[in-house]
């Protein structure tokens, strides 16, 4: 009973120390490739010669001439063990702006920027666990079929997931971009609409006769100062993003363009939001062409059936499962909206998007882990 014990505990540090080492490697190749939203195609000939070479089906779909990527979205199968059931694992292949090429060092366990640039591990971390998973999935004991979509543009508005063209066989997947720790999946995000208006004022000499103008820039500015920004409650947020217009600094500005976003993980608040917003900018004195549209749906995930497998995965792996809330979006919004029952898993990237961006790899195994043991329940 004893060497047993001692055996299995042994045999589980070894999968662990082989999982870090993996993904490390596969980071490392992974951050180098530069590939910003619309310019994909190293991380997707990454993505399609590793599938090619394992013997996985790969297919890209059209996705990238739809929104103008040099790449489509690349999609990975490995058919079902025994289990007549497909699970989709999703991340995305785009990276925001980068300021020079990727440079990162090691301490310990934790990839980290040199604080040059990103680091990138946003989401090339989801796609070396995916690939992982792929790669070692039968002698895991994962009998599910496993669809692998790896997305174009998602950091521009979820563009590849919202113009996938393959037809998905998975009715569950999970997407791994999520900052939180191992253990936990986000379980409710928002809905997201954005807005833009243009205000239409009159031109005139600024020092000869203000009063024969209507500035634009002025209506602008008292119907911003009129909506309350910011955080409004604890699932609900609005913000300008951009102002521009004006002429000339002796013409009064007969033009304005001001975009922004709300956010809210009650659609109900969303919309009032809206609205408020939209009717602050149309009573000032410019007229306004007011234009908004919804950039995605959000979900809610509390009382899900699936709870108890996350919860016996967890315990599995030595972690908490936790349910996260959170007020951002990602492709899982998408998929949801989509009819795929899709939860964002957290793979504990920290500080995405800022030249301070890190990974500890052990709480990335963690998190791979956790997958793997849902995969195998579900």
């Amino acid at each position: 009973m004893l060497y047993n014990l001692i055996n299995k505990a042994l045999s589980k540090e070894v999968l662990n120390m082989e999982l870090k080492e993996y993904l490390r490697q596969r980071l490392e190749e992974l951050v180098k490739l530069k590939a910003e939203s619309l310019e994909e195609r190293p991380v997707a000939d990454y993505i399609i010669s590793w599938a090619r070479e394992k013997g996985f089906e790969v297919v890209e779909d059209n996705a990238g001439k739809i929104a103008g990527s040099n790449a489509g979205n690349v999609i990975v199968r490995r058919p079902p063990r025994g289990k007549d059931k497909w699970v989709m694992l999703c991340a995305h292949m785009d990276s925001v702006k980068l300021s020079g090429d990727v440079e990162y060092v090691f301490e310990g366990d934790v990839m980290k920027s040199t604080g040059k640039t990103i680091l990138s591990a946003d989401d090339r971390a989801g796609i070396a666990a995916i690939m992982y998973i792929f790669e070692n999935a039968d002698k895991l004991g994962i009998d599910v079929g496993l669809e692998g979509v790896f997305t174009i543009a998602e950091e521009i508005g979820l563009i590849g997931a919202k113009n996938l063209t393959e037809k998905l066989n998975s009715k569950v997947g999970f997407v791994l971009d999520s900052e939180a720790d191992p253990g936990s999946i986000d379980v409710v995000a928002p809905y997201h609409d954005k807005f833009e208006a243009v205000f239409k004022g009159k031109a005139s000499h600024a020092g000869v006769a203000p009063e024969e103008g209507k500035s634009a820039i002025v209506s602008a500015a008292r119907a911003i100062a009129a909506v309350e920004w910011g955080r409004i409650d604890e699932e609900t947020t609005c913000n300008v993003g951009t102002i521009s217009g004006g002429e000339a600094d002796n013409i009064v500005a007969p033009s304005c363009k001001v975009t922004g976003e709300a956010r809210s993980r009650d659609e109900k608040k969303l919309m009032e939001l809206m609205n408020r917003i939209e009717n602050a900018f149309k009573s000032q004195e410019c007229e306004v062409e007011w234009r908004h549209e919804r950039e995605y749906d959000g979900y809610n995930h509390y009382g899900c059936e699936l709870e108890s497998v996350f919860k016996e995965a967890a315990q599995a792996v030595g972690v908490e499962f936790k349910w996260v809330p959170t007020g951002g979006g990602s492709d899982t919004n998408v998929f949801n909206a989509r009819g795929v029952k899709t939860f964002n898993v957290g793979i504990a990237m920290k500080k995405p998007h800022t030249n301070e961006e890190y990974i500890d790899l052990s709480e990335l195994a963690k998190s791979t882990e956790f997958l793997i043991e849902i995969l195998k329940r579900i």
